[in-house]
């Protein structure tokens, strides 16, 4: 599992100083906590909460761990299928956790799977800002070749397993299943997971804040003392 990602910038106004993201887990080795080095509006804690089958019910950005604090600028709850997999994700945006209706605006997502349970289709309504019952619809569709990997995406021959691997969660957010890594890292460990990324050799991977084409280097960080799931 991915403990910590480190950050040095290499522009900004600290160039060359390093900011990092720790990840807290649950006993059902289901990430609880991702924590800034830094809390601030820019870069918030992002918290997950789960039911007693170990199904995530909600994520949220927060200021505090443990998910309290009241206004939020992301908060998605969750609803799954019979197999335990999501098909509704709410997304709201800037409002409050005692009282989502009221957020600015609203997302409502269909989720579809493959036979091999990797999501397929999603289908998106956008609800704009202000009192009004219109909305607008967006489909994308998902598809992976014969390597697994996601079609279309550029992978620069990388035969490694992606860090998105190390959770089934984290395949889930970025709706990505891909087995291996969408650009070539710089070093691995001794599972062949990658540890180091470098600019501008940085793939997009948004649950931890990293976009390509950033000024940045990330360093990864695992404990593999247990299987990838």
């Amino acid at each position: 599992m991915i403990t910590e990602l480190d950050y040095l910038y290499h522009s900004g106004p600290i160039p060359g100083e390093p900011s990092y993201r720790k990840i807290t887990y649950n006993s059902m080795i289901n990430p609880v906590d991702i924590i800034p080095d830094i809390v601030g509006t820019g870069s918030l804690i992002k918290h997950f909460a789960y039911d007693n089958r170990g199904r995530m019910i909600f994520f949220a950005t927060v200021f505090v761990p443990g998910g309290a604090g009241t206004s939020f600028p992301h908060w998605h709850n969750y609803k799954d299928d019979q197999y335990d997999r999501i098909i509704i994700d709410s997304d709201y945006n800037s409002g409050d956790a005692g009282n989502l209706e009221n957020a600015h605006n609203y997302s409502y997502i269909q989720l579809s799977y493959d036979k091999l349970n990797r999501i397929d289709r999603e289908i998106t309504k956008y609800f704009p800002l202000g009192p009004t019952n219109e909305f607008i619809v967006d489909t994308a569709y998902y598809n992976y070749d014969e390597r697994g990997n996601l079609a279309g995406q550029f992978y620069a021959n990388d035969s490694n397993p992606s860090p998105l691997l190390t959770n089934k969660l984290w395949r889930s957010l970025e709706r990505d299943y891909s087995v291996n890594n969408r650009v070539k890292p710089a070093t691995f460990n001794d599972h062949r997971l990658p540890t180091l990324y470098k600019d501008p050799e940085l793939p997009y991977i948004g649950v931890f804040e990293v976009g390509g084409g950033s000024s940045l280097d990330v360093a990864i960080h695992y404990d593999c003392s247990g299987d990838p799931d």
